[in-house]
């Protein structure tokens, strides 16, 4: 049983070193360097948002040409590291940090102009700001808010006052299409179970939660449709939904590559 393991483990290691390649596209090569937001638009053109340690601030580097030439951008003055940034376009962005302080650049960041959120809601820190097109976009507030544009953000409407359960930290959000939209959060970060997806089919007129039974607080989520999503958990299970996860009819996943090195006991992972 353990030749075959080894077998397999090797049989995947040689697919992946045909099917995947990584090529370095930009080295700091400076440890006052600390890249923490990667933004892309297309294979072409994508933000890097870089944070320097010393300084305690951070810019940006943008690149139209698949890294072999970049950019700086630098952020409006009140913005020292913005916590979400959103490409619309070649040349148009969205950044964030706090609710007073938004910002849209038509021109790759030459210049900046602030974007009125209302005051409606609570909280303070934008956790994300996702546009599905240029016109249709979410921006979330951290415990406070959720607003929605139909106009490229220039007006702004409260969608979180029907969010079961009160608005959470938020620490994930796919919007799928301009009414169904998905977002991942918990209310106590010394809760352990105290994770959640919220769902909406509305625009965000109500957001319900999904019957998922999460264990943890640390998961990742994606959405191929309203129906069909998977959730991976800090236990080591991904979990499937078929139905929304308005059910609970979720199937549990376990990786082949997962099995076969606990089953091969201390086999090393090639």
């Amino acid at each position: 049983m353990r030749n075959v393991f080894v077998i397999l483990l090797i049989a995947i290691s040689i697919h992946n070193s045909k099917s995947q390649c990584w090529e370095m596209i930009y080295d700091g090569g400076n440890d006052n360097i600390v890249f923490t937001n990667l933004e892309v638009l297309n294979d072409s053109v994508f933000w890097v948002v870089a944070g320097l340690v010393e300084q305690g601030q951070s810019l940006g580097l943008r690149t139209e040409d698949k890294g072999d030439s970049w950019s700086i951008v630098t952020w409006p003055s009140s913005i020292s590291h913005p916590s979400s940034i959103e490409l619309i376009d070649q040349n148009s962005a969205f950044i964030g940090s706090f609710k007073n302080s938004v910002y849209k650049t038509e021109d790759k960041g030459w210049s900046w102009d602030d974007v009125d959120i209302p005051p409606e809601g609570g909280g303070t820190q934008i956790r994300y700001i996702v546009f599905n097109n240029e016109n249709e976009g979410w921006l979330t507030v951290d415990k406070g808010s959720i607003f929605h544009t139909q106009d490229g953000g220039s007006d702004w409407v409260e969608k979180g006052n029907n969010v079961e359960n009160e608005i959470p930290f938020f620490r994930g959000f796919q919007a799928l299409t301009d009414s169904v939209a998905f977002f991942f959060g918990y209310h106590a970060f010394s809760s352990a179970n105290s994770a959640r997806v919220w769902k909406t089919i509305n625009k965000g007129d109500t957001w319900n939660i999904l019957n998922l039974g999460l264990p943890t607080n640390e998961i990742g989520f994606f959405f191929l449709n309203q129906d069909t999503g998977w959730v991976v958990s800090q236990n080591n299970i991904i979990y499937k939904t078929m139905d929304g996860g308005t059910l609970g009819q979720n199937i549990q996943l376990r990786t082949t590559l997962k099995l076969m090195v606990l089953q091969s006991n201390s086999l090393p992972i090639v």
